[in-house]
Parts: C-alpha cells; structure tokens; sequence
C-alpha cells in the first residue's frame, strides 16, 4: 500500500515538475532514508555501548541474536525486502567448530578474543555472513544459520552458482575441503575466518571501514597494484578490470556460462586466489586472509571444476602458493605475527 501511494505521488510530481523535480524527490527520499538508518545505528551502538570484545572466552560468544536495535538497523542498512530475523543457535556444530578453534594460527585466536564481541546466529540474511563495526571498534558477526549448517563443499559450490548463469549441460563442483572434513564445523570456520578478516582489515588499516573510502594506501597494502584509491573510490586497476570486472554473488546479475569460465583462464597467474577475492577490494583482502590461512598454514584444498555433458572443462586450485604471491603471503604473515602479540 505504501508503496502503490509513493508511485502515485511520483507520478503526479513528474507531470507537475518533470524530470529534475523527480530526481530531486529521489535525493531526498534517499537522504531520509540514510538519516533513518544512522539513527537505527546510534540506538544499537547507545544500548551495546561497552569497552571491546566481552572478557568471555571466544568459544562462549555464540547464540541466537535476541538483539531488535541491531536487527532494526542492519535491515534498515541493507534494505532487503525480506527481512532477517534471529533464528536457534546449532550449540552442536558450534561445539564442533571450537576444536577447530583451538587449532588456529594463535594471532588469529588472540584477535577474536580481543576484537570479536558477538557471533549472532540468523535467519535470512541474504548472504552467508556479514560483520559489523561497533562504536567501540570491536565487531559482531552474523552467521546465516542455513549457511552453517550446510557441507563446506556444498556451500561453496552453491555460493559459485549465485554468481554464473549455468548454460544446458554444464555443472560446477567446487571443493575447498576433502572428504574426510566435508561436515558442517568446517564450514562455519570458514565464514568465521573470512568474516574475522574483513575486521583485521579494518583495524590493521589493511582495507577502508565499510562503506567509506580512503585517503591513501597505507604501506605494505596488500591491495596495492590491484586496486588503485583516490579520496572518493577504491577500484580494481584497469589490467585486472579487463579479467576480473562484473562478478557479483547473491545477485540476479549473473555471468554467463562463457564469461565465467573464461575467468578460470585468468585467475590462477592473477594476484586473486579466488574468484569471489575479485568482487571488490573488501572481498579481496577477506578471501585473500583466508585462502592464505586455509591453503598455506592448514594445507586445505581450494579446488575449482567445470563440467560439460560430464566431461571436465575445467580444474584448477588456488594459486596462492605460486611465486607471484610471495610479497602478499608475507604481507599475510607478517599479520598474523602482529596479531601474535595481542594481549587478552
């Protein structure tokens, strides 16, 4: 209903004012909106108002999200028309997963308990994951409770298929885990890992904080020749635009079956680890921290399989451990050794 009354009243405004009138109301029905949000996030950060991550341990920060000014605010932030809502927490999977916890990279462990206050469980989230800033700089997590419970090479898969408009005989089966780890923990350590080090990026000034530019690349950025900044933008250098530009996950826009296989051509002698690191700078440093931790420190597979009629066209694995890698492995290294030195 309110809805139908807006085009009504767009409609009239355009025939009374025209074009420019038209976007002028748009600017202000935007500017509204985003006034709408800030304050939706000034209620959550004043309630959640608190001096870092909670002094309980890590493995103790899970549960379902009973928290309505967060929710308020991060629907309003995204602007889905399906709302997320808190969903039950799976205590079992996440029990699962704080074994493989106790056997990460301990700067990485160090930097959940300092920075991490929250790992929300939800439902419809409209992605696997999503980190947000608190007012304190530390960072809750959601986690898509559909997601978590998925097998890791499903999901990974699966996510694949959000980004590719698959043509009539072709099939994808991707694997980032082998048989004997393809359960639902491993999964959940994966969002966590990738969700964790889009927060490092922020508090090592490795990336902008979202939804914000930058001045300037800080030194040793990881982004550095394949993303170029000015005071307005962070974009992808043109040599990769020309490879890399377009790809979109949870989106209606897809890739078409050619388009998407012929990045697999390009990716592996590319400074991108994975496909979805290409999306954007964010994504970059995120998948680029977690390949780095899942390939190189936890010796996983990262493997990428296209099909036609049966017949592979395509298989690869991430390239991470190649030569060309070797000053953003040790940008990622020397990251966690910082991090090493977190005190709890």
């Amino acid at each position: 209903m309110k809805k139908s009354l807006l085009y009504l009243f767009l409609g009239i405004f355009l025939g009374a004012t025209g074009l420019h009138g038209v976007r002028a109301l748009r600017t202000e029905l935007r500017k509204r909106h985003v006034a709408k949000v800030e304050s939706a996030r000034i209620d959550w950060a004043v309630q959640t108002n608190s001096n870092g991550a909670s002094k309980v341990h890590f493995r103790n920060r899970f549960s379902a999200c009973d928290d309505e000014l967060l929710l308020n605010y991060f629907n309003l932030k995204r602007d889905r028309k399906t709302p997320t809502v808190k969903a039950e927490a799976n205590l079992e999977i996440w029990n699962r997963f704080v074994l493989l916890y106790e056997q990460w990279p301990q700067g990485l462990k160090n930097y959940c308990e300092q920075y991490v206050s929250h790992v929300y469980v939800v439902s419809k989230l409209g992605s696997s994951a999503y980190a947000l800033q608190k007012n304190d700089s530390s960072f809750i997590i959601l986690i898509d409770r559909e997601a978590m419970e998925s097998l890791p090479n499903d999901w990974f898969t699966d996510r694949e298929r959000t980004a590719v408009e698959l043509a009539a005989g072709y099939t994808i089966d991707h694997r980032i885990e082998g048989d004997s780890n393809n359960r639902p923990e491993f999964t959940l350590e994966t969002l966590l890992i990738h969700e964790v080090a889009h927060c490092i990026g922020i508090t090592t000034n490795q990336t902008r904080k979202f939804d914000s530019s930058w001045e300037k690349l800080g030194q040793n950025s990881l982004l550095e020749g394949v993303f170029q900044v000015s005071k307005v933008s962070v974009e992808m250098t043109p040599e990769n635009q020309e490879h890399f530009d377009d790809l979109h996950y949870y989106r209606d826009q897809r890739l078409s079956t050619e388009e998407y296989i012929k990045r697999f051509g390009s990716l592996r002698n590319s400074p991108f680890p994975t496909m979805y690191s290409s999306v954007n700078d964010l994504e970059y440093f995120a998948d680029y921290f977690y390949a780095y931790v899942h390939c190189i420190v936890q010796q996983r597979p990262l493997e990428y399989s296209v099909y036609r009629n049966g017949q592979k066209v395509v298989g690869i694995d991430c390239g991470i451990s190649l030569p060309h890698h070797e000053k953003r492995r040790t940008i990622i290294s020397n990251i966690l050794s910082e991090l090493d030195t977190l005190n709890n």
